[in-house]
Order: structure tokens, then C-alpha cells, then sequence
């Protein structure tokens, strides 16, 4: 391609203008991908306008993960062999995106639960109906439950009743990863009523503080309410304390 020769760049202008260290611009001349000029009154590296577009060009490739070696051999391998690399780089590409996009959805799950946590108070009760309609038993042995549970911690619940304070079988919002025969642990019921409050239990322990409870119960017991069973849903770890979320379902 010809170009216009006159007008040179430096290598700060070309580092700065393409975001590209000045050490891998000398890297690259060293390998001979590129070559500079040196100015008249100093030994200052310059590129030509065509030396811009090649490092661009070069930068693009790189990118993509292509080795300095492979970019070096595209000037010389035949098209097909290209044609090849920029296939297998674009199949590398859709999947890093893939997993880009899922990081993300994790991200945003991740700051809605610390958002949750910081609007929930300890031992505050707040009316509030569930978000999932069912648990049901979930079976962490299984590599693709305990995936789906890595991939969204929030799936994981629990169901007890009043008077229980161990959680022996976790329960899982999401059926996906729900042991199979599918086993139901709780069922939404319109007909009673739900209030919530935060609970934090150590992560080694699965013991529930009865202290943590126990004015809600007596609280919601003074109102006429009888406490069928305590539902919790997880929704993040911090120093060594797992923090759920727990409705207590009433009737009257």
C-alpha cells in the first residue's frame, strides 16, 4: 500500500494514540514486524503513516492471541492457512465472550445479594412474600448441581421448622439442580403469611442461633400468627458468617 511518506510519528504519539506500551512497539521492531526511522537531530524512534497502519494491523492479530511467529507467517503462508487461523480465532473470541457474559451476569447476581444484605436488617421482621415459589431437595454430590450452585450461590435454601436449629438437608430454588427423583421440600401457600428477617450462621457450623429468632417468634406469636416452618435462601459470605435471608410462614 502506498502512503504518504512525509509525516512521521513518534513512538510516545503511536504508544500513546494506540494504547500500546513502548517497550512492545521496540519489542516488535526487534522481531522485525515493524521498523522506525531515526530523526535528523536525535536517535529518536519514527514511523511513517504505512508503519501506523501496520502496527495497527499487528495489534489487531495480537488481540486476537495470535503468537509474534504466527504473525510473521502470515505474510508467507498461503490464504487458506489464514483463513484458517482467523476461523480458529474466532471460535476462540465467541467463547471468551461466552464467558465474559456469564462473569457478568455473576457480577450483577453478586451486587444485588450485598445490596440485599445492606437493606435487610438483623432481627428487623419485614413482610415480604418469598421470590421462589418452591425448594426441593438439592443433591451436592452431583458435579452439575454443585456447578449450577457455583455458578449462582443464591439457589441454595434451607427449610426447618420453629423449634429445629441444624440444617441437616439443604433445599435448591432452581429444579435444574434439584436431586432426582425430585423431591419437593416447601410449597408457596397464598393463603399464609410471610415475614423476613437477616440471619448470618457460621459457615462451619449450619446451626441456626435461636437468639437470633427468638423475639420475632414470640413477636409474631403475640399477633395471633402460628409459625408453620422458617424458610432461608443464602445470599452471601463474609468473615467466616454465611448471611440468609429467613421467612418465618404464618397462619392465623
Amino acid at each position: 500500500m502506498l502512503m504518504n511518506q512525509d509525516h512521521l510519528y513518534s513512538l510516545e504519539t503511536i504508544a500513546s494514540l494506540l494504547k500500546i506500551p513502548k517497550s512492545t512497539l521496540r519489542y516488535w521492531e526487534k522481531e522485525r514486524l515493524i521498523h522506525s526511522v531515526r530523526g535528523d537531530t536525535n536517535d529518536y524512534r519514527q514511523y511513517t503513516t504505512e508503519q501506523l497502519i501496520a502496527i495497527c494491523e499487528i495489534k489487531f492479530y495480537r488481540d486476537l492471541n495470535f503468537s509474534i511467529k504466527e504473525i510473521k507467517n502470515l505474510y508467507t503462508n498461503p490464504l487458506s492457512d489464514t483463513q484458517k487461523l482467523l476461523e480458529n480465532a474466532r471460535q476462540d473470541l465467541e467463547e471468551r465472550i461466552t464467558q465474559l457474559k456469564q462473569i457478568h451476569r455473576n457480577l450483577i447476581t453478586y451486587q444485588q445479594k450485598y445490596e440485599e444484605v445492606s437493606q435487610l436488617q438483623e432481627e428487623v421482621l419485614k413482610e415480604e412474600i418469598p421470590p421462589f415459589k418452591t425448594l426441593y431437595y438439592f443433591h451436592p454430590a452431583k458435579a452439575e448441581n454443585l456447578l449450577l450452585y457455583l455458578n449462582d450461590p443464591s439457589i441454595l435454601g434451607f427449610v426447618l421448622s420453629p423449634d429445629e436449629q441444624t440444617i441437616e438437608h439443604f433445599s435448591t430454588t432452581n429444579k435444574d439442580s434439584a436431586a432426582f427423583p425430585l423431591a419437593l421440600h416447601w410449597e408457596f401457600d397464598a393463603s399464609k403469611s410471610y415475614y423476613s428477617q437477616l440471619i448470618r450462621i457460621e459457615e462451619s457450623s449450619n446451626q441456626l442461633q435461636p437468639q437470633q429468632i427468638q423475639k420475632n417468634l414470640i413477636y409474631l406469636k403475640e399477633q395471633g400468627y402460628q409459625v408453620h416452618q422458617l424458610l432461608g435462601r443464602y445470599l452471601l459470605s463474609k468473615k467466616h458468617q454465611d448471611y440468609y435471608q429467613l421467612w418465618f410462614e404464618c397462619s392465623n
